[in-house]
């Protein structure tokens, strides 16, 4: 298993070396410059990376970075675990190279997040310094910024319908952590407020503020 959790190696790429910290991953070493993670956190981390990348239409090295994340999906192990979640991804990654051809902007950033969910389910196992639930609140919340900016309010509930979800099982852990419910009830207002706005343009301009509170909710669980 620590085999397939990390390989020791030099990793020359655009993003630099993969952390695997704002997945709250826990891999022995990983502080030590020259580690790259495994697969499937390689392509967690590039698919934050390429959602910037698509926000800011910089296509020429969204191609070049699609291919570093072509190249981790040929790494992945040859086994059955999670098939759904890899076929999911695969089809993400075709998803993104085509709207990088398209120069579609929301189209590329949606993928790129969907990557990003796929790999990031796919770490399941992993050791981590704060739950999985906690790194999906990131996904879904550029999800709702995608869905605002497309107008595609089908989309935007079904993705505070998530954040709920995955906020649901937070709460309890992050209450007993940091031993006061400010936080959390910060957190519950958030959502409150997002999913209450008036239009789907304005939930997905809310989705900072969520992401800025994750932060905080990162930061408290892993003291």
């Amino acid at each position: 298993m620590s085999q397939q959790l990390v390989t020791l190696r030099q990793m020359q790429t655009g993003v630099g070396v993969i952390t695997a910290l704002s997945l709250g991953l826990t891999i022995p070493g990983m502080a030590d410059s020259g580690i790259v993670a495994s697969p499937e956190i390689q392509m967690s981390e590039m698919g934050e990376k390429a959602y910037e990348l698509a926000l800011v239409s910089n296509w020429k090295e969204a191609k070049q970075l699609a291919n570093q994340i072509e190249a981790a999906s040929s790494q992945l192990p040859a086994d059955q675990i999670g098939l759904r979640n890899r076929f999911g991804l695969f089809k993400a990654i075709y998803h993104y190279e085509n709207a990088i051809a398209l120069q579609d902007k929301w189209e590329a950033a949606w993928a790129a997040n969907r990557i990003t969910l796929f790999a990031t389910r796919l770490t399941r196992l992993f050791p981590r310094k704060f739950p999985l639930e906690v790194a999906l609140l990131d996904v879904y919340s550029r999800e709702l910024q995608v869905a605002g900016a497309r107008h595609d309010e089908v989309a935007a509930h079904r993705a505070i319908g998530s954040l709920h979800a995955n906020w649901r099982t937070i709460r309890p852990q992050l209450l007993k952590v940091s031993g006061t419910n400010s936080l959390a009830q910060r957190f519950d207002r958030l959502l409150q407020r997002v999913g209450g706005a008036p239009d789907v343009k304005e939930m997905g301009k809310q989705a900072t503020l969520i992401l800025n509170q994750i932060d905080n909710v990162k930061q408290t669980l892993t003291r």
